[in-house]
């Protein structure tokens, strides 16, 4: 019986090491392949869909263990939470397939790390500010009288934009404050009323203590009216975060009825197949609407699926009878790759 493996994330295999992670059965191991190494242990026992919240939190409180255990040793590409590969020879296909890209994102990210940094105010104190605003009190005066429902809408919406423009101002205030640090940032959304700014940075390792003065600095700019919460380092999730699938041969048969293919996957071929689809369902040029919409992403779906299976069937690999398909996504923030970001600002 084949045995399915989970996806921790893909390092290089000089220097990894993999210490014991508590709570994981099995521990964890590394496939290698030219000079790179999938992290990878045994799935949970009935697969995520049948997990508790519970279990859930615990399992992906342990995969960033392991990624934070694992870039002691050497820089980590996190691959999403929740990834199985059916096989084992199918992660080695994976690291076949994608090495220029895995490799390239590995150099990228060497050296560097990933911090979340959490500013916090004080409601209170903000909604009182909030609240002296000539604009907003005229509008809850408004609202108080004769209990005018369309003037206590617009007095929520006006303290909700007054909200939103203190958190933009404090992200400008922040991207410019650290900006000349960082490597690059990437703001998230705010959890609930007291976060004033919630954001991951990219940094250099070596420059960890700058990060550290910034931030002592912008505390001193607020006189402690703000607390600053930093936690790292941690893997680049916010910035390349691994999204891999491997597709089934029913998906695989679907999209190729999708295109209208038989026979030899061949690049030129689906390419051809696709273009000719996409000009008869193209929502700009056909009167069918939301269904041509529809329609294009699943013939973008089914052309990226069967290019990947064709190119996984032009590699040959002596003594290998098997080189499964892989779709391998970057997802992240990056606005500027780590290395360039650097030489701009030496």
């Amino acid at each position: 019986m084949t045995q399915a493996l989970y996806l921790y994330g893909i390092a290089g295999t000089a220097g990894l090491s993999l210490p014991p992670v508590y709570g994981i059965e099995g521990g964890v191991t590394g496939l290698e392949h030219g000079g790179l190494s999938a992290i990878v242990g045994a799935p949970p026992k009935g697969g995520f869909q049948e997990l508790s919240r519970e279990k859930a939190v615990r399992l992906l409180l342990s995969h960033q263990e392991v990624l934070e255990a694992a870039m002691i040793s050497t820089a980590v590409l996190p691959v999403k939470f929740g990834t199985v590969a059916p096989s084992e020879a199918a992660v080695r296909s994976l690291l076949r397939q994608q090495s220029g890209m895995l490799s390239g994102l590995l150099a990228e990210f060497s050296g560097c790390t990933q911090m979340e940094i959490v500013v916090l105010w004080q409601p209170e104190l903000v909604f009182a500010e909030i609240a002296a605003e000539p604009a907003i009190a005229e509008a809850r005066k408004d609202a108080q009288q004769g209990g005018n429902e369309a003037a206590a809408v617009r007095l929520g919406q006006a303290v909700k934009s007054a909200l939103e423009g203190r958190r933009a101002a404090m992200q400008a205030r922040l991207s410019d404050a650290l900006g000349p640090v960082v490597m690059d940032m990437a703001f998230n959304a705010s959890m609930d009323d007291r976060m004033a700014a919630n954001l991951a940075v990219l940094i250099s390792q070596a420059d960890a203590r700058q990060l550290e003065d910034a931030l002592e600095r912008l505390d001193a700019e607020f006189g402690g009216r703000l607390t600053f919460r930093c936690v790292g380092p941690l893997p680049p999730s916010s910035f390349a975060s691994l999204q891999v699938t491997f597709p089934s041969a029913q998906a695989i048969a679907r999209a190729r009825q999708m295109l209208e293919l038989t026979g030899a996957l061949i690049q030129k071929d689906i390419t051809s197949a696709f273009r000719r689809l996409a000009r008869e369902h193209h929502p700009d040029l056909s009167a069918a609407g939301n269904q041509s919409s529809e329609r294009m992403e699943e013939l973008t779906k089914a052309y990226r699926l069967l290019q990947a299976c064709a190119k996984s069937q032009q590699r040959s690999y002596p003594g290998d009878d098997l080189d499964e398909p892989v779709l391998l996504e970057v997802a992240g923030q990056r606005s500027n790759p780590p290395q360039e970001r650097k030489r701009g600002a030496a």
